[in-house]
């Protein structure tokens, strides 16, 4: 396909080796990203040559938990270091919790040891009423009232150059990009959309479809879905996945000729993934299974051996400890996360999810190939070998004990932090700002 020349370049950016220092910093997040629709994941279609470049000269990590199957919460998870009932960013009822203004976030660590530090998010989620603004010297969220951003990724590449080339800045940079583009609804530019579609499908599942409602009546089964409107929507996800994977090289080749990759650690990572019919429902933020917690992470930097994958159970929150280490920077104790390149990393380790379900908040947490899931306040679990029965169908009649109890454990973690309820009202209100109508 596309983009071939993207492996060479990619073992040349970042094939070396040696030991860390104040290098920069790249955090790329790709909303919705379920990881076997990645080449580098094993998946059939060529969606993403640069990303799998990037696994090239790094390493990938194979059993990613988020911390909720949607993104609120993974992205504090992410900045924070801590899982979601730590750091409380969340929904509670009918309510939004962002980023408590006591809780240290990944920018204001960096910001503190002499970092540049700089966001470009695209999300409402991750707005300042929520918290993400914490620590960023530049700080663009450009998020919208609809289920999409309006800025696509290209133009959000757009802009990151931009800044970089009116900065000018002398410090080491944190840089932090964000890409909304695979979440509904899936609308790629043209040349993307067509790559797998079937040019004689004639039904309504198209690059228009998938607001709330919509996908709403098709988890309460009021709408079914035919093989061929799967069909349709998966090869228009991908077309999105294959069209941010563009413009994923096109970012990091830019940073290159500006000598910003040299010394630096770039991780790319998902805040969860995507239902397609696995478990008879479509989208995310309802179920723990792994479609949805799953997620990429691909760590490139000096210390990571190019081209090698790792099997360890990890969190999302162990980037931000990993990222602290690499650079030298003492890690808080008080934080769930751990150094993924830590010679002290547990061979063997439990690590929670959830998420708010009805009246009650769900877990679940995985230990290798086991996974609990549990439900009724604590009092019924389901546990799956991952190994034998990866899509989650058929529960063992037995449960182990141990990966229960830290899934009982996790379930009564107290909250480190209380936020203020965000006024929703509010943060609509700045995104019509940052749409320029008021």
């Amino acid at each position: 396909m596309k983009y071939c020349f993207w492996g060479l370049f990619f073992l040349l950016l970042f094939g070396g080796c040696g030991s860390s220092s104040q290098g920069n910093v790249i955090l790329i997040i790709v909303d919705t990203l379920r990881s076997d629709h990645l080449g580098c994941y094993g998946y059939h279609r060529n969606t993403t040559p640069s990303i799998d470049s990037l696994a090239e000269s790094g390493v990938r990590y194979l059993n990613v938990t988020a911390g909720e199957p949607w993104t609120l919460p993974s992205m504090a998870t992410i900045f924070t270091g801590l899982l979601p009932l730590e750091h409380n960013a969340r929904r509670r009822g009918d309510s939004y919790f962002g980023i408590d203004t006591e809780a240290s976030t990944l920018a204001e660590y960096l910001s503190r040891a002499g970092f540049t530090t700089s966001a470009f998010f695209n999300v409402i989620f991750m707005n300042a009423s929520f918290g993400f603004h914490q620590g960023f010297d530049h700080f663009d969220c450009f998020s919208s009232l609809g289920s999409s951003s309006d800025r696509n990724a290209a133009q959000t590449v757009d802009d990151v150059f931009d800044w970089l080339d009116e900065s000018q800045t002398s410090d080491p940079l944190f840089l932090s990009v964000h890409f909304y583009d695979p979440h509904l609804t899936y609308s790629p530019p043209d040349s993307f959309a067509d790559l797998w579609v079937d040019p004689e499908y004639t039904g309504r599942f198209d690059s228009t479809w998938g607001q709330r409602e919509a996908v709403v009546n098709v988890n309460m089964g009021a709408v079914n879905l035919s093989p061929e409107d799967l069909y349709n929507l998966k090869a228009l996800y991908d077309g999105e996945i294959a069209y941010t994977d563009h413009e994923i090289g096109r970012l990091l080749a830019g940073l290159r000729s500006r000598g910003l990759t040299e010394d630096a650690i770039v991780i790319l990572v998902a805040d969860h993934g995507e239902e397609f019919l696995d478990h008879n429902k479509f989208g995310h933020a309802h179920s723990l299974y792994q479609e949805l917690l799953n997620v990429p992470l691909i760590i490139s930097g000096s210390g990571f051996i190019s081209g090698t994958t790792s099997s360890i159970d990890v969190s999302q929150a162990d980037i931000l400890p990993t990222i602290l280490a690499w650079l030298n920077i003492e890690i808080p104790q008080d934080i769930f996360g751990i150094d993924l390149l830590s010679e002290n990393f547990p061979l063997e380790r439990s690590v929670p999810a959830g998420m708010n379900l009805e009246e009650q908040y769900v877990v679940t947490a995985r230990r290798n190939d086991l996974k609990v899931h549990l439900f009724d306040h604590g009092s019924v679990a389901f546990m799956f070998d991952l190994e034998i029965d990866p899509g989650e169908h058929d529960y063992l009649e037995s449960v182990d004990n141990s990966l229960l109890e830290a899934a009982k454990f996790y379930l009564s973690t107290p909250p480190a932090f209380s936020p203020a309820a965000v006024l929703v009202e509010n943060v609509f209100l700045d995104a019509l700002q940052n749409l320029g109508y008021i």
